[in-house]
């Protein structure tokens, strides 16, 4: 579930693309949703009944979104545009390659994460239109280019040119200098509240026999657990650069009710803006451990 610049990648296994036969709810994020290796209804259904309700409950934003079924993966990722690639089975690999399939919570947890990426984007987008706009919108033309590829089973070699040329621009350097770890941390916040458990993430990404390295970084997507920067600095990941953030949260948000942690996740984003807000001003970088408590005093603020 690594966030990635996949423009490219959601097509290089779209030779097969299917319309959805599907039922969508009425009303929900979910816009659309390809399959790229076999129908399966009952699966799409119940993600987008799951966004639906998300929606639903943290109506913060609800960015409509198309849903890109493929076969195995082991990860799904938002292409920060529209698009959320997910494989029909998740699947974790150890270091011997054996594999685990991931369970249906599991699943679960991983695309309300992906939905968080779409979510705050739309917000960065309102507060940084002047400097970051024109990347949004290269975001999604690209993310509707993407779109039609895999329906018409376009070549996505002229597809792959374009993006990189918006990756080589000076506003995406901006934007993947900036903005990650922020992303990572709201989307694993709004997956935390909406199943109103700390630790949903962590045990999202957990499996047998997962490497040393691999496991540190998922304790430290627990909001359950007061996390060192020790470890933080261990791991130099922008999933996990925020976790003493992620700590606080988690003390925040114990015994909260639905209205509360909604109001909690609309503070985190506010603080996020803010936050980046002053990043973009400075001219020096902030080391983990000043961010983390920049972030932490906006959200006591």
């Amino acid at each position: 579930m690594k966030r990635l610049f996949v423009f490219a990648s959601i097509l290089i296994s779209s030779q097969v693309s299917l319309a959805h036969p599907c039922a969508l709810p009425r009303q929900g994020p979910v816009a659309n949703i390809l399959f790229r290796a076999g129908v399966n209804c009952a699966l799409a259904e119940e993600l987008a009944n799951t966004l639906a309700d998300l929606a639903q409950s943290y109506p913060l934003a609800a960015p409509k979104v198309t849903l890109s079924i493929g076969d195995k993966a082991t990860n799904a990722s938002f292409d920060n545009g529209h698009i959320i690639w997910i494989p029909q089975t998740l699947y974790f690999a150890d270091a011997s390659g054996r594999t685990q399939n991931a369970r249906p919570e599991q699943f679960s947890a991983v695309v309300v994460h992906e939905y968080g990426h779409a979510v705050l984007n739309v917000a960065l987008k309102k507060a940084f239109d002047e400097d970051l706009g024109s990347l949004f919108d290269s975001f999604q033309e690209l993310s509707t280019e993407a779109e039609e590829n895999i329906l018409l089973k376009i070549s996505p070699r002229g597809f792959r040119n374009k993006g990189s040329k918006v990756a080589n621009t000076d506003e995406f350097q901006v934007y993947n200098r900036n903005i990650p770890a922020y992303s990572e941390l709201f989307a694993d916040a709004l997956a935390v509240f909406y199943f109103n458990d700390p630790s949903v993430m962590k045990n999202a990404l957990a499996f047998a026999k997962i490497s040393p390295d691999k496991s540190l970084q998922v304790k430290l997507r627990d909001f359950a657990v007061s996390h060192s920067l020790d470890s933080l600095k261990e791991t130099n990941d922008v999933h996990t650069k925020l976790s003493l953030v992620r700590s606080h949260l988690g003390t925040q948000m114990l015994g909260k009710t639905l209205y509360e942690r909604r109001q909690l996740l609309e503070k985190l984003q506010a603080a996020i803006l803010k936050s980046l807000a002053l990043d973009l001003r400075r001219a020096e970088t902030l080391s983990i451990e000043q961010l983390n408590q920049q972030m932490i005093e906006l959200l006591k603020k």
